[in-house]
């Protein structure tokens, strides 16, 4: 997400409540919502704009675009602790979702599997959060870090940052929550040889966002 008027970036990484902070975001941006199939514009959406080429457009991709554009913008990434992230990626809604004969949408009942889980993992279904940071391949450190664990409080510091205070703007919404009933994600959430396992294969994000 792009803004010309305040002059900043925000890198939408996915799983980290970005479709919430973009919901703040938007009027202040020169982006646009785009919508199509099963996305409702509310809980899922795309985004598009001049330089924005998606919703989750990495850094690269605004450099390719507007060569330099990280020095005249702050640039803000959503992080996540990397396991439940991952576990929030494969529960995601947009996976449960199944179209009748009329192209009708309903969201099925997520089903656990490890085996699917790490099948879906190394199919890139959750791509490593420094991978929007990468340029050239080198990391380059974001101005400011918006953690899921701390959402609000950071999110509040980067507005004061570019300009825009808290006070007056909408209070942030919850979407696109995950299809897994909260008994299954507490239980995964507490299984530390998964989470070892999860965090071995995102060791990068666990180091340079603080999640080791």
């Amino acid at each position: 997400m792009h803004s010309s008027s305040y002059r900043f970036l925000y890198l939408h990484v996915s799983k980290t409540g970005g479709n919430s902070i973009q919901k703040v975001l938007l009027p202040f941006s020169d982006d646009t919502v785009m919508t199509k199939a099963h996305q409702d514009g509310v809980d899922r959406f795309g985004l598009r704009g001049a330089i924005t080429p998606s919703k989750h457009a990495t850094l690269a991709e605004y450099e390719a675009i507007q060569p330099g554009i990280r020095q005249t913008c702050q640039v803000a990434i959503s992080v996540r602790d990397p396991y439940h992230r991952a576990l929030s990626g494969y529960f995601s809604p947009h996976r449960w979702m199944q179209a009748d004969a009329s192209c009708n949408y309903r969201l099925l009942e997520p089903v656990w599997s490890e085996e699917s889980f790490f099948n879906f993992l190394n199919q890139g279904g959750v791509p490593a959060a420094a991978d929007w940071l990468r340029v050239d391949d080198r990391v380059v450190p974001a101005d400011h870090l918006i953690r899921f664990e701390s959402l609000n409080q950071d999110l509040e510091h980067f507005l004061l940052a570019i300009g825009l205070a808290q006070s007056g703007l909408p209070p942030l919404p919850h979407v696109n929550k995950s299809a897994a009933t909260d008994t299954l994600k507490q239980k995964l959430q507490k299984d530390p040889m998964l989470r070892q396992l999860v965090l071995e294969r995102y060791q990068e994000d666990a180091a340079l966002f603080g999640y080791a």
